[in-house]
């Protein structure tokens, strides 16, 4: 499943196509690997492109050192 947050929909049955560390394209349907194209499968998890864990627990020093 890929939470398209630009369009506010979700759909099923994409591959998403990286090259570096950007995402270039979404194609529809599942698209085969070759010995230069590897595949994570995530066809059983959500992708939310572009979200970010960002939280931070800040806690006080109880010593000194």
């Amino acid at each position: 499943m890929l939470i398209d947050m630009t369009d506010d929909k979700v759909e099923n049955e994409k591959t998403i196509i990286i090259e570096g560390d950007r995402i270039v394209r979404i194609e529809d349907g599942y698209l085969e690997g070759n010995d230069t194209i590897s595949i994570i499968d995530l066809k059983n998890q959500t992708v939310m492109p572009g979200f970010m864990d960002m939280h931070v627990h800040i806690e006080h020093e109880s010593s000194p050192t």
